[in-house]
């Protein structure tokens, strides 16, 4: 049996001889099994080690997943964005003051374990979601 990667699942290929043994017929079987386990694997809030979200939640807003953004009081950060993070809790007023996004409100995202602040959810007006993560603050990217 050889293995190999079909589609983003495992594909296997057996090899059946006939009842006389001298010819092999090739059965390939897709399983459910993912072969891309760097999807999977966890991003942790770097100060405590709790799960965030994973790989498999990284998304492109504006075209891309990593920006350099600034405040207005000056502090840069350098973020991901990420459609889900059930590691984080939300907290404040949704706002659109200064949104390095346009047509969305944020609010702060910190780490649900130990409170660090991580980054910011942003909401769209028509109803879309993401999470903007400071990348320095997370392990496992």
């Amino acid at each position: 049996m050889t293995s190999g990667k079909f589609n983003g699942k495992l594909l296997q290929t057996l090899f059946l001889l006939d009842a006389g043994g001298s010819t092999a017929n090739e059965i390939n079987i897709v399983t459910e099994e993912e072969t891309h386990t760097a999807d999977k694997r966890t991003i942790a809030c770097a100060l405590c080690g709790a799960s965030i979200t994973n790989r498999r939640e990284t998304i492109r807003e504006n075209g891309s997943f990593e920006h350099v953004l600034t405040n207005p009081a000056g502090v840069v950060y350098r973020i991901g964005c990420f459609q889900n993070a059930n590691g984080c809790t939300t907290g404040g007023e949704e706002t659109h003051f200064f949104s390095w996004f346009p047509g969305y409100a944020w609010r702060l995202a910190h780490c649900a374990a130990c409170g660090t602040h991580l980054g910011w959810r942003f909401s769209g007006t028509h109803g879309r979601r993401f999470f903007a993560l400071v990348l320095d603050r997370l392990a496992g990217l």
